[in-house]
């Protein structure tokens, strides 16, 4: 096995290392955090600000982990990130649907927990028969075991149902994200053959060498390809609420295309 097991590479080192990224992410949250505000008014911009809240959370878990070398764990953690900026997306074009949809979910959520409780014991919620009234509504628009977005369908119907809401090179790079880079944080997510492959270093005959630390060698064509896809989704949700809540889309939108050309052209050279 690749030991030891506790050693990491250089934070200061990796942050220097890919010195670019790591500012343009940086100035990304920078740029959006001074623009949003502090209290909305309607149902809808309470959930717009809370999935911003929550996708920025993981942007700098992103950051975080890539500055520690764990380029694969943030892989992992942008297929989230890409939900979230589809979501965000889809609420504003349902400002009316979208907040009953949030309640009919939770209680969906409510009744599938209770039918963990009935299972292995558990409290039950007090309006479960009201909710028990409601198990066929409410399966049909969320599937048997809530495996549907709160917006009643899956990723690619909704992001098929936005898709106009982008300009024509940021559509074309979305829906590349979506075909070959969300694909496979899923398969490096879960148990794929080819998730289970990225922690083995080499193989000889019958014995395998494993990667349980991260390692300058592995930096290499990894960290700058993930900042830079959390850079384009992150940067995608943010354009939509900077156009929502402040007056400077035009000077964020020739920031962002500049800072994005710039990580790509590096993702090409490494």
């Amino acid at each position: 096995m690749d030991a030891p097991l506790l050693a990491d590479v250089d934070e200061q080192w990796v942050r220097r290392r890919f010195e670019r990224e790591f500012t343009a992410c940086e100035r990304l949250l920078s740029f959006v955090s001074k623009r949003l505000p502090s209290e909305v008014a309607e149902r809808h911009e309470e959930i717009t600000l809370m999935i911003f809240a929550r996708t920025t959370l993981t942007y700098r878990a992103i950051l975080k982990l890539c500055s520690s070398g764990y380029s694969d764990q943030a892989q992992m953690l942008t297929r989230s990130l890409f939900e979230d900026m589809v979501m965000v997306y889809w609420v504003s074009l349902h400002t009316t649907d979208a907040p009953p949809l949030v309640e009919a979910q939770i209680d969906h959520m409510r009744l599938l927990r209770a039918d963990a409780a009935r299972k292995y014991g558990g409290a039950l919620p007090p309006d479960l028969a009201v909710l028990e009234r409601r198990r066929e509504e409410l399966t049909q628009q969320f599937g048997r075991y809530g495996g549907r977005l709160w917006s009643g369908k899956t990723l690619f119907e909704t992001l098929k149902e936005i898709e106009h809401l982008f300009g024509d090179d940021l559509r074309s790079l979305i829906w590349e994200y979506h075909d070959i880079v969300h694909k496979y944080n899923n398969q490096l997510l879960h148990r794929s053959a080819g998730g289970l492959s990225r922690a083995v270093l080499a193989q000889d005959s019958d014995q395998y060498k494993l990667r349980l630390r991260s390692t300058p060698a592995a930096l290499e064509g990894e960290v700058n390809v993930t900042l830079f896809r959390a850079f384009l989704v992150y940067g995608a949700l943010c354009g939509l609420l900077i156009g929502m809540y402040s007056a400077d889309l035009g000077v964020y939108r020739e920031e962002f295309t500049r800072d994005l050309v710039a990580l790509a052209e590096r993702v090409v050279d490494s």
